[in-house]
């Protein structure tokens, strides 16, 4: 969704655009995902200084009649989501790892999770509050580095 604000007379006209014109030419940049249930995601650029709520609100009423618009054109080729991804669709998991067993996971000096890394081809990333993600181009290779964590 895009808006083009004219500052003289406070008057603003909203754009259901999926081509990015509202990018070049607009005041506003207003990205809102959902599906069938609701809002799954927002981002917003705004080139102007402050915003309405009453604009806020028309945004999200036209953005219903858009996105509907978009996912009965996606249903036409997709009707569900598909039961499994793609073995080389890129995996990404956040996995939570207890203080525990951190130690385990690092290895002396950083050798067990570097040999993750290298063996199943992967990133692993392990916070000190126990937040582990791992990284990987196919869901194998992320499985495998999963399991092996756990």
């Amino acid at each position: 969704m895009g808006m083009i604000y004219d500052d003289d007379t406070g008057k603003y006209e909203i754009l259901a655009d999926i081509q990015a014109q509202e990018d070049f030419l607009g005041d506003m940049d207003f990205k809102v995902a959902r599906t069938d249930k609701g809002i799954t995601a927002l981002q917003m650029d705004c080139k102007i200084a402050g915003l309405s709520m009453e604009v806020i609100k028309n945004v999200f009423e036209k953005s219903v009649d858009a996105t509907g618009s978009i996912m009965g054109e996606m249903k036409t080729c997709l009707s569900e989501p598909r039961k499994e991804l793609s073995p080389y669709a890129p995996f990404l998991l956040a996995v939570f790892v207890p203080e525990e067993k951190m130690r385990e996971v690092i290895g002396k000096g950083g050798e067990t999770i570097q040999g993750i890394e290298k063996e199943y081809g992967v990133e692993v990333n392990l916070e000190d509050d126990g937040h582990c993600t791992i990284t990987a181009k196919t869901q194998e290779a992320g499985q495998a580095a999963l399991a092996f964590i756990q």
